[in-house]
């Protein structure tokens, strides 16, 4: 369907009462959001590395959408519910971010504020006073980077011929990245690196570096004194489900315990990286609860049954292609639910 249709569809839904219908539909089924960056309005919105974000116009015109329609509640108040067997409030909305970004802070936090919407900060512990950033986005601007037309697939049997034109040359770096996303954790860490020791990542535009940016401890302090709450993404970004269980225990229990150390706070809750059924599985859940999460949030991307599993609270992905029409449907329940 062309885009201009879709979008004319989309807005015809909420202006004749299907997005509403829908709400109301779904109200006592828990609506999860991921985001990952808030990025300024004068970031490429036609670059395909800034899909993981939305630019702060879009943030708050979607928290306004949520503070109309939804009512926001903390993972803390969902763990309270959770273990005294009491109902959640209808229209649930919790509201996360995963990796541990500075425009977290920087950016979302004070919009976050201005709705008094609480927010939960899932924080991969090993990049935060670094200046590396996570695997799959580090991956993709390397590629792009790459001396040559040839890349050498992850298979080491195949090469990709890589598009001149920087559009394509960036959307073929996205599949490859997608590509590793499968692979055995020891397998992926091969490539990059082999990658990695044949091209620089040196990001030149400010918005990279604002899309790229980790922050520090003392960042991750301010937004708890903020009354923002923290959680654990694992250590490295690792794909749990493809580890020996006992290397993704280690995984969450060195980042829960690094969390807990430099924040002086229980770390209750858990985002598994990637968060798609391929990426946990029955053994990490159960690693997970072991180890003392009460929460464990997934990127399933659909809205939560009327009882959910609080050890795979499910998520929909919040990304900068999104119009506020895909988003209104989206989160109504409609569409992709």
């Amino acid at each position: 369907m062309p885009h201009r249709v879709k979008q004319g569809v989309l807005q015809a839904a909420e202006f004749f009462g299907v997005n509403k219908f829908f709400r109301d539909r779904t109200r006592s089924r828990l609506l999860g959001l991921c985001y990952h960056s808030v990025i300024g309005d004068d970031a490429p919105a036609d670059d395909p590395r800034t899909r993981i974000a939305v630019t702060q116009s879009q943030f708050e015109s979607q928290l306004a959408e949520l503070r109309k329609h939804w009512t926001p509640i903390a993972l803390s108040e969902l763990d309270r519910c959770f273990r005294n067997n009491e109902p959640i409030p209808e229209r649930s909305v919790f509201v996360t971010f995963d990796d541990g970004f500075l425009n977290n802070l920087n950016v979302a936090a004070p919009i976050l504020k201005k709705y008094e919407i609480p927010a939960t900060i899932f924080l991969t512990t090993g990049l935060i006073e670094t200046d590396d950033t996570i695997w799959p986005l580090e991956l993709v601007e390397r590629i792009v980077a790459w001396y040559g037309n040839d890349l050498p697939l992850p298979n080491g049997n195949e090469t990709l011929t890589l598009p001149t034109e920087p559009r394509e040359r960036i959307e073929a770096a996205i599949a490859v990245m997608n590509r590793c996303k499968s692979l055995a954790d020891v397998d992926r860490t091969r490539y990059f690196e082999m990658i990695r020791s044949k091209t620089v990542f040196q990001p030149s535009e400010y918005w990279q570096y604002e899309l790229y940016r980790f922050m520090i401890w003392q960042d991750a302090r301010q937004l708890q004194e903020m009354g923002f709450e923290l959680g654990a993404h694992t250590v490295s970004h690792c794909n749990l489900a493809k580890l020996p269980i006992d290397e993704a225990v280690r995984e969450m229990r060195e980042s829960k315990e690094r969390i807990e150390a430099e924040l002086g706070m229980e770390c209750f809750a858990v985002a598994y990286p990637f968060g798609d059924r391929s990426a946990f599985s029955d053994a990490v859940v159960e690693a997970a609860r072991g180890l003392g999460f009460r929460i464990g949030v997934t990127l399933c991307m659909h809205r939560n049954s009327q009882r959910p599993d609080p050890m795979r609270l499910d998520r929909i992905c919040v990304t900068g292609d999104m119009t506020l029409a895909s988003f209104r449907s989206l989160i109504a329940g409609w569409r992709g639910n």
